[in-house]
Order: structure tokens, then sequence, then C-alpha cells
């Protein structure tokens, strides 16, 4: 039940005319509301709530009033000893990060920082320090309280401390050697090789605390030549980055190597090595998009593509590590103990092992231990090891009933692309009515990003149907050709579906063709079945939006729906790898669930009607390629707001009025009490918004005895 309550206090004229001049009730009156206006502004809710001690480290703090605010007054942080903001937070650091804004309820304020909180910092926060020359107010200009409050961040992120093994007395000495490519996951697509130490080799020889003390090393290569190792930092290390996996494999092939050291008076130890070739497979996650929203109260599966090799020294291993570097869970373990099989392709994270609301890294790893001994070298343990380690996120829900996020927070893209895509554009007006859009109705694109590292992509043409050739031009760091058509006939002229050619150079790289065969666009033009149940929603609920089938054409159809609030932040996204949410391309209709919208709020929907006629990834190295052909219809969804009651005055018959507000069309009984807290309220006449949300409502009941309180009671 939506209620808006509106005082009147009122006396009919007749009354008046015994006791006050002409005139006197339009004086008295304002004076009257006034006095009765709205109270100042007061939280209803912050979270986290006051006194949490297990915050999560990026987690938003939310502010929200009891009634509307001032969005205009900006969220201004204080500056010691230069301004006095309208919000502070301490440690100063703190402050330094979080960025303020309002939600388009008007009651909502969100701070959301900028980087990640160390675990166990206490976080306090201010509303309307003293001093504050612009404060936060009320959408009448009823100034905020200063409101104060404390969290902490949670002490840990989770795990268990028999994730670590205990220390062992004495402490062994060290000595290792590695060979490691490195990659990146960012999405459900195949990982990629890091842009910076993406390959690397390595000798790492330490000795005991205990002595004897190491004084030396070297490594002979397969052909005989020898590296010797550097003194640094209490190690005896050769570490050695290169560009590229092909420059790696040239400098330090598989085959035989010879680790020689030497430890104070002592003969020089020598351990021959047999390093194997890299494993074949690249680790890559298999639910990626599920990882990035597990409900941390429920166990979690992750899964991963098999590890092939039959070695007898094959190790596939999982870590996965909070965002400041501790280890929360290790697979092997014998400290849990916890095994795990290199033939395995998937295991449990335990519920309740990770923390709502925190952000993890992880490390997916296929590699080959060639060599292992506790005894070669009195005292000292030594390892040998080839590995593909793969990085990936894996982040958790905020908390048990929430929504899950729309947006994945990945990281930015290292890898190049090159897109083509064709598209049509409508907007739905009314039930039965699409119509093109106003605005870029018919549009082909082409657009070519350079990788992060590199090679710059220079030049590209695309050669169309009829062997025109089109040149692409740079803007900012893409090049690209932007081909917008007044119709879609004038689109069908200028670049009709069939055989199409791209050619784009990139530096100190000969030329790349790639053919491209576009198809027609989908032949239904998107239109949602239930457009007027969508301009009247109610936000507490579910909704379920239909709209007429896709019938599926191209060789890999899709369907997508998205909808965004006033500000452009996207709301729902279907499908939606982060939630995961899937959308069949037959299917017609997505169940919205309840308090995904707020009231009172126009949002903006899209359908997508589309097919994907080419994608290649590893074709052209660290480049992406996509072409696609789509329709879209836009449309609006709105909510119902809460009614207002305003506006009052006494007519010349003596009767109360005033102006009832909301949703258009919507019918609200109003209702009459003698007090705010009267615990009976009279129902008196039914009114009915008309289109623009506006009714009139005259009390007419003469007998009424003011004073009288209104209210206005809907669905």
């Amino acid at each position: 039940m939506d209620i808006a309550r509106l005082f009147v206090s009122w006396l009919r004229r007749n009354r008046w005319r015994t006791r006050c001049r002409a005139g006197c009730l339009g004086v008295l009156l304002p004076a009257v509301l006034g006095a009765l206006a709205q109270p100042a502004p007061k939280l209803l809710s912050v979270a986290p709530p006051a006194e949490t001690t297990n915050a999560a480290p990026r987690g938003a703090v939310v502010f929200v009033f009891d009634q509307p605010m001032d969005t205009a007054v900006p969220p201004l942080a204080t500056v010691p000893n230069l301004s006095a903001g309208n919000f502070d937070f301490s440690p100063a650091w703190v402050r330094s990060q979080m960025t303020g804004r309002w939600g388009t309820d008007q009651r909502t304020l969100t701070f959301q920082t900028a980087g990640a909180i160390p675990l166990g910092a206490v976080v306090t926060w201010t509303l309307n320090p003293e001093g504050t020359v612009r404060p936060l107010r009320s959408a009448t200009g009823q100034a905020l309280a200063t409101a104060t409050g404390s969290f902490q961040i949670a002490p840990n992120a989770g795990g268990s401390p028999s994730e670590r093994c205990p220390p062992v007395t004495p402490v062994p000495g060290t000595y290792t050697v590695s060979k490691l490519l490195q990659y990146i996951q960012s999405s459900g697509g195949d990982p990629i090789l890091r842009p910076e130490n993406l390959a690397l080799f390595g000798v790492t020889v330490q000795g005991s605390k205990d002595g004897p003390v190491v004084v030396g090393g070297s490594v002979t290569l397969p052909g005989g030549s020898v590296e010797q190792l550097r003194s640094e930092l209490g190690q005896h290390r050769l570490l050695e980055p290169y560009s590229t996996a092909a420059a790696l494999e040239s400098a330090r092939p598989s085959g035989n190597y010879t680790l020689r050291i030497q430890r104070l008076g002592e003969p020089e130890h020598v351990i021959p090595l047999a390093l194997p070739a890299f494993p074949e497979a690249i680790p890559k996650v298999a639910n990626y998009s599920e990882a990035q929203a597990i409900d941390a109260t429920k166990e979690f599966t992750l899964r991963w593509n098999a590890f092939p090799s039959s070695a007898s020294n094959a190790v596939v291993r999982v870590v996965i590590a909070d965002e400041f570097g501790n280890r929360i869970f290790l697979a092997p373990n014998p400290c849990v103990p916890r095994t795990l099989d290199p033939t395995a392709s998937s295991l449990v994270i335990p519920a309740n092992y990770l923390r709502p609301g925190f952000s993890y890294r992880g490390q997916l790893i296929f590699g080959l231990n060639f060599y292992r001994s506790d005894t070669d070298i009195g005292g000292m343990t030594g390892n040998g090891f080839v590995q593909r380690i793969t990085s990936f996120s894996l982040r958790t829900l905020g908390g048990p009933g929430e929504l899950p996020r729309e947006w994945c927070p990945v990281a930015p893209p290292t890898t190049g692309s090159y897109a083509v895509v064709r598209l049509l554009s409508h907007r739905q007006i009314a039930p039965d009515q699409v119509v093109p859009a106003a605005d870029n109705p018919a549009f082909l694109g082409v657009t070519l990003q350079s990788p992060l590292a590199g090679p710059a992509v220079a030049e590209g043409t695309l050669t169309l149907p009829d062997t025109t050739v089109r040149d692409l031009t740079h803007e900012f760091q893409f090049v690209t050709l932007a081909a917008p058509e007044a119709t879609e006939a004038d689109l069908d002229r200028a670049f009709p579906p069939g055989d199409y050619i791209l050619r784009f150079t990139q530096t100190g790289l000969p030329e790349w063709i790639v053919p491209l065969k576009m198809p027609t666009a989908p032949s239904r033009v998107p239109r949602i079945v239930n457009f007027d149940a969508a301009q009247n929603l109610d936000a507490t609920n579910e909704f379920t939006l239909e709209w007429e089938p896709f019938t599926a054409q191209g060789p890999a159809p899709f369907l997508q729906l998205i909808i965004t609030d006033p500000l452009g932040n996207l709301v729902y996204l279907a499908p939606n790898p982060c939630v995961p949410r899937n959308l069949d391309p037959s299917a017609t209709s997505v169940t919205i669930p309840s308090h995904s919208f707020r009231p009172g709020v126009a949002y903006e929907g899209a359908l997508v009607f589309g097919s994907v006629f080419f994608e290649a990834t590893g074709t052209i190295p660290q480049m992406t390629g996509r072409g696609l052909v789509q329709r879209t219809t836009t449309f609006p969804l709105r909510t119902r707001g809460p009614v207002t009651l305003s506006g009052f005055r006494i007519l010349p018959n003596g009767n109360p009025e005033f102006q009832v507000a909301g949703p258009a069309g919507s019918t609200y009984q109003i209702q009459r009490g003698e007090s705010l807290d009267d615990a009976e309220w009279d129902p008196l006449s039914p009114v009915t918004l008309d289109a623009s949300g506006n009714a009139v409502f005259e009390d007419s009941d003469g007998a009424l005895q003011p004073p009288a309180f209104y209210r206005a009671a809907g669905d």
C-alpha cells in the first residue's frame, strides 16, 4: 500500500467571518501549513551497519534517508585545514578514495571506494560535519543533522589456518630451477599470455640459517655455456624474463642442465637436471562466469579443462589468495590434508570458506615436476618444474538475499580486437507501434584496436561485395569506419549482405586479410508484447517481460535484453555471465526479480535480435575478431511512484481541495483521519489519475469538523 499523508487544518468561512476580517484565512493557512512542514531528514539505514566488524574491503557504504533529498547538492569531501565538506571518512587515505553518488530514488547516497581498504581497518564516517557550508539536505531544504558512525573491515578474507603448514625447525635451505609461462583469463574465453613477465626462467639457491653458507653457484645449459648465479638479498639466483614464449624456448630449451652449488668448506655439489618441454594444455577455468558471483554461504565447485598429461610427474595445482596476497585455499595441500589428482577437472571450495563481498585471485597450474630431493644436498630441499600458470579472479556476492551484480568486474583487456557490425535500431512507442529510431537508425561500423603491448594497428580497409574499397581512419586509440545511413534501405544499398574483406596492417608485420560473409539482418523487428504493463510496474514484485519470438537466422543467433536507469547504470542484463543468467535465442520472456527497480523511476530497455557471423581467437596473434548483425528495439519501462498530496486550498463553498499525483492511470482511495496515528481512517471517494498522473480531490462532507488528516491508499 502506497500512502502519502497531508495535514489539512481548516475552518469553514462562516466560522471565520465572525472572528476575522476578510482575507484572514489567506494569511493564516500558509502559516499553519508552514508550521507543519516536513521535519528534517533522518537516516533510515546505513550499510555496513554501525559497529560491523566484517565489512568487505571494496564494499560500498550506503546511506538511506527517510525522505527525498536535494540531489542537486553533490557529496563534497572535507579537506582538513582547507574546507568543510558535507561528508568525511577517516583515516584520511580512506576519504581520498571515496566517491559519492545519489540514487535515482533521491533517498540513497552511495559511496564507493576506488581501492581496497586493508583488512582489520576501522573506518569512521560523518555526514554534515560541523562547519559544513553546503550541507546535505532534504528536497524541501531541511538540513540533515550531523550523523556519524564506524565499521571495521573483516580481519581476514576467510579460509582456514590449516591452509598454511606449520614452520619446520630447523628451516632447511632450498634450491629451485623453474621455467614458466604465465597467462591471464579475464572472461569465459581462452586465456592470453600476460603482457608483463609472461615467460620466465629462474634458478634460486638459499642456504639454511644454520649453515653451511652458500658462497656461489652456476647453471650449465644444454649447449655447454655456463651462467653464474648472482648474490642478491641473501640468495644466489638467476632470474630471466622473456618477452615471448618463443624467446624463452630459444634461450632456455628443454634438455640437460647442470646446477652447481658451492657451500663454505664443502666440495662442489653437482645436480644433473633434465628439463622437459612445457605441458601442451593451457589451464582454463571452465565456469569463469560463475566464479564472479559466488554465494559464499554455499559450497562452490571450480571447474577447468582437463590436463591430458600421462606423465608420472604431472601436477595440477589450484591456489586462491585474497587481494592482499594472503593465501586462502591450496590444492593439493598436505597440511589440511587435501589431495588433487592430476586427472581432476574440478574441486569444491567449502561453504563459508570465502567471505561475502570479497575479491580473490586464483591460479590454475598445469606442471611437470621433473626434480625433487631432500637428500642430494644435506640440509637442503631441491625442486625443478616447468609450468603453465593461468591467473583469474573470483568474487563473492555481498550477502544473503543480495541481488547479483550486473557488471562483471574484469581486468582491462590486454589483447587487441577487430570487429565489423551492422546495426538496425528501432523504438517502440506503443503496444503495436515500433518505428525506426530517430537517431542513427541504420549503421555499419568497423573498429580495430591495438593490443596493449603492441604491435600497433597502422592502417586498414574494408572491401565491399562490389569490390569498392573503403579506407579506415584513425580516431583516438582506434582505427575505424563509421557509416550511418538514414534508412534501412539506404544501408542495404550502401552495404548489402555478401562477401567482404577486412585488411589491416600492424607495425612490423605483413598485412592481415580477413574474409567475411555478412548475412542479412534478422527479419523480425523486436517488439514487447506487454508494453502497457511495463509502463506501470510494481517495484516490490517480480515482473515478467514478454516479447514476440525471434526467428533465428545466421550461424550463431543471439538474443539480449538490457535495462538501464536514467543515469545509464546497468540494472538488468540477460544473458549475463556475472550472475550467471542465460537467455536462449528461442526465449519469449524473462522474469525480473522483485526490487530490481526503484519506485517512481523511468527506465530504458533494449531488446536485441542478432547473429554472430564471424568469431576468431588466435588466428591473428594477440587479436580477437568478431562480426555481427542485429536489430535493436528500445522501449521505456516505468515503476509506480509514491502518491503525493499537495496544493491544499479552501474552495468558495468551504470544502477542502488538494491535488493527487502519481503513476498515470492509477486509482487510489482517499482516506481521512482525525490524527496521524488514528487507528481508523474513514474511506472516502476513490480518485483515478489522468494520463499525466494527476487528479484533484474535493472533500464534500458537510459534517466535517477540523482538524483532518488525509492519505491515499492504492494497490
